[in-house]
């Protein structure tokens, strides 16, 4: 059975180590939005706002083609439950959903940032992980059980 990774959590906070991880243990494929950043604009660095829908649109459809083939891990933010059902929508009959909710706030992002060539401003992060809060009571209508993996910030990678 094929099954969709949904990463869930802020800038900073793990989602593409451990997507890389998660990758090499089902031998699914990577979907990142950085990467089809870099691919259509040539930096992964969000200087192209505008460019957006392009992005997330050829995110979809690498989403919704792969999980056809085997398992796939989608590498973005995804911290609107629109983006949960958007993603779930694409898998087709037969195939499952997890997600893994990055419960790593600001704070250790920041941290975890220092040394990248792309900085997320702080308040973008406290704005993202208002949202995932916000959303976080939702989880259960979505991902129940085992469909649902807490990643915190002492978690080996």
């Amino acid at each position: 059975m094929n099954t969709l990774h949904l990463m869930i959590g802020i800038p900073g906070c793990g989602k593409s180590t451990y997507a890389r991880k998660l990758a090499e243990e089902t031998g699914g494929r990577i979907v990142s939005s950085d990467g089809i950043r870099e691919e259509l604009t040539g930096t992964e660095e969000y200087l192209y706002p505008e460019r957006d829908g392009e992005v997330f649109g050829l995110f979809r459809s690498r989403v919704s083609e792969w999980i056809r083939e085997g398992d796939v891990i989608a590498d973005a933010t995804n911290t609107h439950v629109k983006d949960w059902q958007t993603y779930i929508g694409l898998c087709p009959e037969g195939s499952d959903y997890r997600a893994y909710w990055f419960d790593i706030g600001p704070d250790i992002a920041m941290v975890r940032m220092a040394g990248r060539k792309r900085q997320v401003p702080r308040e973008v992060l406290e704005r993202m992980w208002n949202t995932m809060q916000e959303n976080r009571r939702r989880l259960p209508e979505y991902f129940a059980g085992e469909r649902l993996k807490i990643v915190r910030a002492d978690e080996k990678m």
